[in-house]
């Protein structure tokens, strides 16, 4: 037997004796994969992936067991005794299996291995551990919502799911806050549908997105269809751009502010979700369709917007009963805003989750995209110390 056949065959042997190796990736608690990982962390089997080249499938090198090994000791790959014939190839069954764990740690699922598989391949027992630790204590403070229907969004996941009776019955990719301008966690109630929605920019985007803009190119309020509006409602005025100078905009009581009217090109798009959060943030739709193709999704300035705003506006009306939902693409499509209002408001939960299980048991985890885990972590922990000094009966 060759020294590559021999390597295979016992790590398929230390394999098919590893707890939980059966169902390595699906779970009934989050505790069972934390024990799952404190038993990884104990044990030998965690090797790290060395750096080189991007493999794709019939590519073959020696970094090909490893990674055979760890998607086996990950549960993506079902583990077997026979050796295979060709240990560095990378088979299409292995292709399949990285596609699997590229897919429940939010990579983009292409089945190649590059840098960031690498990098979430290589992510410690120990990193998963706290991880689980700081999620587990997020989803039992959420526990389970009373309301029949609601709707959730998940940040890191950069996904919006609406349930009935806990039940998906909508799924949607969403777009959330950059680092500097983050999503934050709340609740709140949705309480108004507005059909082509105006906007009325404010003040921290103005000054932050449109107003050095406006100073380098003078055309750039008429390409982005913004209008200069001096006073508020059906009286306001618009003000010519050429007779005000930029530095003049959001000064003083009755101050010009940028706004938007309603059209397709609009920046909310033909929908916007209306809550009564502390926090100015809403969901709502967008005409920047493309962000939606790609697998990291924070480019906002803290709103949340929607892939399939239309098909959420029209299960809330469902849901609400309202007669607009047979007449809501007619109603799109012109430009007149018209605001529908919830007798029973939707609870609408912003979550930030890193890592958790879907309704088939199986483990997510997602990039920590605002660095919150470790500090949130620390903070669960100082809490427990003090409880734990008031008390030292509470374990």
């Amino acid at each position: 037997m060759s020294q590559h056949k021999l390597f295979v065959f016992i790590v398929s042997l230390s394999l098919m004796s590893w707890p939980f190796m059966a169902t390595a990736k699906s779970f009934t608690h989050l505790s069972d994969a934390l024990s799952f990982y404190a038993d990884l962390e104990n044990s030998d089997q965690w090797k790290k992936i060395p750096k080189g080249p991007s493999i794709r499938v019939n590519d073959t090198h020696p970094s090909i067991p490893l990674l055979r090994q760890k998607l086996q000791l990950l549960g993506d790959l079902e583990a077997v005794l026979d050796a295979p014939e060709h240990p560095e190839l990378f088979d299409q069954v292995l292709a399949q299996a990285l596609t699997n764990f590229q897919s429940r740690h939010g990579a983009e699922a292409d089945g190649i291995l590059g840098p960031h598989t690498r990098r979430l391949l290589n992510t410690s027992p120990a990193f998963r551990i706290k991880q689980l630790q700081i999620n587990a204590s997020r989803q039992q403070s959420f526990g389970t919502p009373a309301a029949q229907h609601y709707i959730r969004v998940n940040i890191p996941e950069f996904k919006l799911r609406l349930y009935d009776q806990e039940q998906v019955t909508l799924e949607m990719k969403t777009v959330v806050g950059r680092k500097k301008r983050q999503t934050p966690v709340f609740d709140t109630s949705i309480r108004t549908l507005v059909i082509n929605p105006s906007w009325n920019v404010p003040k921290s985007i103005a000054f932050k997105d449109i107003l050095p803009k406006w100073e380098q190119d003078d055309n750039f309020l008429n390409s982005h269809n913004l209008q200069i509006r001096s006073g508020w409602g059906p009286n306001s005025d618009v003000i010519p751009a050429e007779n005000v100078v930029p530095s003049s905009m959001y000064q003083g009581a009755e101050y010009l502010r940028f706004f938007e009217p309603p059209s397709k090109r609009n920046t909310l798009g033909q929908f916007k979700f209306l809550s009564q959060s502390r926090y100015a943030i809403y969901l709502h739709d967008t005409p920047a369709k493309h962000l939606f193709n790609r697998t990291r999704r924070d480019y906002s300035s803290g709103c949340v917007r929607l892939e399939k705003a239309q098909d959420l506006a029209s299960a809330l009306l469902s849901l609400a009963n309202r007669p607009e939902k047979t007449r809501l693409k007619q109603l799109a499509k012109t430009d007149k805003t018209r605001n529908i209002n919830f007798a029973d408001p939707v609870p609408l939960y912003v979550v930030y989750w890193t890592a958790w299980l879907d309704k088939e048991g199986t483990l997510h985890f997602r990039d920590d995209i605002y660095k919150r885990d470790l500090n949130d972590l620390a903070k669960l922990k100082s809490a427990e110390n003090q409880i734990s000094a008031i008390d030292p009966n509470i374990e």
